[in-house]
């Protein structure tokens, strides 16, 4: 098996490097060298790395192309429900629109809660939003690490 073969397997198999080094029982550092071409693939593993690629390309569906799943919420939604993002392959976010706004507003109510004075920081909380206990504890904490009790 030749580097070649070993990246064509990984591509129609639709398999990560490592997920396929774990399959395997190599580390990924030797799986990569592998991949790369810089070190051959030793015989002993051949046998390993065909059943694991044949193994994931008989379990892999079909995927319906007007359809994806969220990585947040694990729901299948439809690919517009999902913000453009051209950095991705696909072209899409991983996460549904919904799942990253929740994200932002959640990442904007922390942030303007460590910027209250203290005082008005513990009432602020309590009164804003449900919180559990534990933290409702870490976010005072880390704020009063910052500015102080």
């Amino acid at each position: 098996m030749t580097a070649d073969e070993l990246r064509a397997g990984l591509a129609r198999a639709g398999l990560f490097q490592h997920q396929l080094a774990d399959a395997a029982g190599v580390s990924q550092r030797n799986f990569t060298r592998w991949v790369t071409g810089q070190r051959p693939i030793p015989s002993c593993y051949v046998p390993a790395l065909l059943a694991a690629i044949a193994a994931a390309e008989a379990a892999r569906v079909p995927e319906d192309p007007s359809t994806r799943v969220c990585t947040k919420c694990g729901e299948k939604k439809p690919v517009a429900m999902f913000p453009r993002d051209r950095r991705m392959r696909s072209g899409r976010r991983a996460q549904c629109g919904k799942c990253v706004s929740l994200r932002v507003q959640q990442q904007r109510a922390e942030s303007a809660l460590i910027t209250l004075r203290p005082a008005k920081r513990a009432q602020h909380i309590v009164i804003s939003r449900p919180l559990s206990s534990a933290k409702l504890d870490r976010l005072l904490e880390r704020a009063n690490v910052r500015y102080g009790p």
